[in-house]
């Protein structure tokens, strides 16, 4: 994730037009924690080269592009990746949509969504169009997972429990969280409760 800082042009000033947002890329060549989880190789250049070469040919040959009973090479792990990737993306978005009501309250709020074209010299493109990514709303705070170095200690229980709190409000809307984490939450510095970050 990314920490920006937009500001609006001219006098296009809106009480949006100025904010500090977090960009969440979903791009499977930085996605180094699932390459780990998942017992991937690391993306390379040459990997990169060999993955456009398999859009090539299974485009060509109607996707069929390895079989059932063959274990997967690393394009094909690559393949895995953006796909896994990309259903991330558009289940984040999903979850956004559904919790409208709770952004900037309990959750950060939406702030815009991106496509982040390759470069130039990203053969990878045009066959995908770039890589999908988030902008949600910067929450000042501190993780949860660093709650005795920011709180005194009588403020944790009440800390904690809102952090509970939030959890079942999600659980309540039928959305199951698989990676909760007490590092996913924010406490915020102003309002001392958590917020959920992912």
């Amino acid at each position: 994730m990314i920490k920006l800082h937009l500001e609006a042009r001219n006098d296009e000033k809106s009480a949006t037009a100025d904010a500090t947002v977090i960009m969440k890329v979903f791009d499977r060549r930085f996605a180094t924690q699932l390459q780990k989880d998942e017992k991937l190789q690391p993306w390379t250049a040459i990997i990169q080269k060999d993955y456009h070469h398999l859009f090539l040919v299974a485009l060509n040959n109607d996707g069929d592009v390895a079989k059932q009973d063959e274990p997967w090479n690393k394009v094909q792990e690559e393949a895995y990746l953006h796909d896994h990737l990309l259903d991330l993306y558009k289940t984040e978005l999903m979850v956004y949509n559904l919790l409208k009501d709770l952004q900037g309250k309990d959750i950060p709020g939406l702030f815009a969504t991106v496509l982040i074209p390759g470069t130039d010299t990203d053969i990878l493109e045009p066959v995908t169009q770039g890589f999908p990514g988030i902008l949600s709303k910067h929450i000042e705070g501190f993780p949860l997972t660093n709650i005795a170095h920011h709180a005194p200690k009588e403020t944790w229980q009440s800390i904690c429990d809102e952090a509970i709190r939030i959890l079942h409000l999600l659980g309540d809307r039928g959305i199951l969280n698989e990676d909760v984490k007490t590092r996913s939450f924010i406490v915020n510095l102003d309002s001392e409760q958590p917020k959920n970050s992912k």
